[in-house]
């Protein structure tokens, strides 16, 4: 049936394509999306330990003890969502915990002498029924960051939060099967027509003909994945910063239609610039992707259509040509702006 060369070399191509869906969702896409929501949490944590450093710190630079910033933070553990909570002197010694019986214990793990006290912030991923960084039992996804707590050069002590991220995994996890699933049936679906087609016909026209209706649907497809994401997502060509496509979320943020966005550079669509993004105050993250072939993420001031001001996580995810040159990037931003809002704000 397939003794044409074409023939067998598309019934190739799908297979592969099949195949490779769920490896690239797993070793690739998943990744990639934990690392945001592990990295966020970081930050999170990193602007809370900026906050909280008065209360937990005396004016000669010495941790108090639990008493002294109990009430201080149970405020702040109700309001930003704490799961938990510690303190640590510079020997590893629990100062302060949310579970009032670990106070006093010694953290004598490695990475706390080795990273946190060199002035490093440590983080992790505990997934749920599993053990965290101090051998405790966690029945739920945690984000787990140490944050050193530094006087000049000398470490003085340091900070663990905890961050409940089961629903973010959930969610992760949910987008990512309906992702497999879904274009793999999509796929499994025109692997039957394509059989059945060119089985029936023998005319390569046809069979050109029947692949270009395939490849039409597939990328109908492709964009309605694309729009069902709410994040605004957009591809850049790096030679020029343009935006070559832009899901519906995307368009939605910086204009009324396609028109406004498609074409145009991302420096003109999300900053209102007439140039370039440069640090310190705008450091571009294609530039970065450039020079290091490798996803970057950083904080950037966004101006929506309307010219209304948000600050926003924007990741950059490399694309390469069949050399593995760097040729364009995806564009993908979080809207931060009520966290940083709620960070600006006086504990009451």
């Amino acid at each position: 049936m397939f003794r044409n060369k074409y023939s067998r070399n598309i019934l190739l191509i799908f297979i592969l394509l099949a195949a490779s869906l769920p490896i690239i969702n797993f070793y690739v896409i998943y990744p990639s999306f934990t690392q945001i929501i592990i990295k966020g949490s970081e930050n999170e944590a990193m602007r809370l330990a900026i906050r909280l450093r008065e209360s937990v710190v005396t004016p000669d630079y010495k941790m108090k003890r639990a008493s002294d910033i109990k009430h201080d933070i149970d405020i702040i553990r109700s309001q930003f969502n704490i799961m938990k909570f510690k303190t640590f002197s510079p020997s590893g010694e629990i100062l302060y915990s949310s579970e009032s019986k670990e106070i006093g214990e010694i953290n004598q793990k490695t990475y706390f002498h080795s990273i946190v006290a060199k002035g490093r912030p440590y983080t992790k991923l505990i997934r749920k029924n599993s053990k965290s960084l101090e051998d405790q039992n966690v029945f739920m996804d945690v984000v787990e960051t140490y944050v050193p707590i530094m006087n000049k050069d000398q470490f003085i002590g340091a900070m663990e939060i905890y961050y409940d991220v089961t629903k973010r995994i959930t969610d992760l996890n949910t987008v990512l099967t309906n992702a497999t699933t879904i274009p793999a049936a999509v796929f499994f679906f025109f692997f039957i027509v394509l059989i059945i087609t060119l089985g029936r016909q023998s005319s390569n026209m046809e069979h050109l003909k029947e692949q270009e209706e395939s490849a039409k649907k597939s990328e109908d497809f492709t964009k309605k994945v694309l729009d069902s994401i709410t994040y605004p997502i957009c591809v850049i060509d790096v030679k020029d910063y343009r935006i070559l496509s832009a899901n519906r979320a995307f368009i939605t943020e910086f204009g009324t239609s396609s028109e406004d966005v498609i074409g145009k550079t991302c420096y003109a669509v999300t900053h209102k610039k007439n140039d370039v993004c440069t640090a310190p105050d705008d450091a571009c993250p294609l530039i970065d992707a450039l020079l290091t072939g490798k996803p970057i993420s950083t904080e950037h001031v966004h101006y929506d259509k309307n010219k209304q001001k948000k600050f926003v996580e924007v990741a950059v995810y490399p694309i390469k040509d069949e050399s593995g040159k760097l040729t364009q990037v995806v564009h993908i931003e979080k809207d931060i702006t009520g966290i940083r809002n709620n960070i600006s704000e006086p504990a009451k």
